[in-house]
């Protein structure tokens, strides 16, 4: 009886906890989703800015990152209706942008 107890507990507990995720409505409100990427993008902003002042990137460098975050997150703005919208490319295009300096 306590076994039967302990399981029922537990299934209760993993469906609290999985229940949101798969209730995850596919229809969010896109101005929360520009809001979110307004945000990440000035997130990444003040990372390369913090980046430039510690002398991690060089000011060309600096400029050019800048200004390739901002035409990425102005494709991402455009594409919010698109199922996918993912703004991992950024970070990924920083990453070897800074890989190449170090080289």
């Amino acid at each position: 009886m306590l076994y039967l107890i302990l399981i029922l507990i537990l299934l209760i507990c993993i469906i609290y906890v999985v229940y949101p995720f798969l209730s995850i409505s596919k229809d969010q409100d896109p101005l929360l989703d520009e809001i979110n990427i307004k945000i990440r993008k000035n997130s990444l902003m003040s990372e390369l800015d913090s980046e430039l002042e510690s002398g991690i990137l060089s000011t060309d460098l600096h400029n050019q990152l800048k200004d390739d975050v901002e035409k990425m997150i102005q494709l991402e703005l455009q594409n919010l209706d698109k199922e996918n919208s993912k703004i991992d490319p950024i970070e990924k295009m920083i990453q070897i942008r800074k890989d190449e300096k170090s080289k």
